[in-house]
């Protein structure tokens, strides 16, 4: 997000996030203070994956329903449309495309940021790996105190840290350890869920399942992900739907996102060709696919954004 050289100081945490908390130590508040009783809170996370935007929603959640909080969330501006107008939250607020480029406007901002006296942030970037762009964000912000997961650099910019568990032969579930950031304000909600804002759309997702579907069985299928390593070439999947409890009367609505129309093409191709109804999605934003996952029985998905938009959807997930 930032520029490369701040990209470079974000891969590394130790010696380089100690330096940084050198120099803005000087920034007020100097002695900071955990507030007896925090009222105004700020989640700061600039990561621009949509995955990770939508299981931090699952912090507004849990304040909301905590009830006594004014919440406030720093975002990237090309994921407003994931925040924007979730229940419970008082004020987004728009991280620049290229903060280093847009100087000005990022020092506006972070004199909106530190007028509004908060009394906690909350760093809620990754709990695995260190964020020195989220924990610099965090520090200029001027709340009275921080809160963020414990992580080689993470100590020397934060004022309070969380423990993260360990990496043993299974990954924890990501909401259970987001929601482990809230433990230190009290607040102990286990119904939050991962939420979206509400957005036009619905009808036309109900009407093209009417129109493409003639059985009763409907799953939506999102064939890539970001990452070569956990995405399955078009060829395998029909093998990969026969060993799943998967209806073989099921009508299949194969997902795309930018550039990856004629993937999807191929891989309708490939499963009409093994006997299974298969239809392309029509292009969609990030919210009307939402819409089309919640008409859907289930989705079957690999690590990527759309497999969190379908837990936030409420659907039934397949994650392969």
């Amino acid at each position: 997000m930032f520029d490369e050289p701040v990209a470079q100081l974000e891969r590394r945490g130790g010696w380089r996030a100690r330096i940084v908390s050198l120099a803005l130590c000087w920034l007020p508040p100097i002695r900071r203070r955990r507030p007896a009783e925090p009222k105004k809170v700020l989640i700061v996370r600039p990561d621009r994956r949509v995955g990770n935007q939508i299981i931090s929603s699952i912090l507004i959640d849990a304040l909301h329903r905590h009830g006594g909080f004014e919440v406030h969330y720093l975002g990237p501006v090309a994921r407003r449309d994931l925040i924007a107008g979730l229940p419970g939250l008082a004020q987004l607020h728009l991280l620049p495309e290229r903060p280093v480029a847009e100087l000005r406007e990022m020092l506006r901002l972070l004199r909106r940021l530190r007028a509004l006296r908060f009394d906690v942030v909350i760093d809620a970037s990754h709990w695995h790996c260190f964020s020195l762009t989220s924990a610099v964000l965090a520090r200029l912000c001027g709340a009275r105190w921080s809160i963020g997961h414990r992580r080689d650099g993470a100590d020397a910019l934060l004022d309070e840290v969380v423990e993260t568990p360990g990496l043993g032969a299974y990954w924890p579930a990501e909401t259970r350890v987001k929601l482990g950031l809230l433990a230190p304000l009290g607040v102990d909600e286990p119904a939050a869920t991962t939420r979206l804002p509400q957005a036009p759309g619905h009808d036309a997702a109900v009407v093209w399942w009417a129109r493409m579907a003639d059985g009763p069985h409907r799953t939506l299928l999102w064939p890539t992900t970001r990452k070569a390593t956990t995405e399955i070439p078009g060829g395998l999947w029909p093998a990969t739907l026969a060993a799943l409890p998967v209806a073989e009367d099921t009508c299949l609505a194969v997902g795309w996102g930018p550039g990856e129309e004629a993937v999807g093409h191929d891989l309708v191709a490939a499963l009409r060709g093994a006997g299974w109804d298969a239809h392309m999605l029509p292009p969609t934003s990030i919210l009307e696919l939402g819409h089309f996952i919640a008409e859907a029985d289930q989705m079957i998905c690999g690590d990527t954004g759309p497999l969190h938009l379908a837990g936030a959807a409420g659907a039934t997930v397949f994650g392969v």
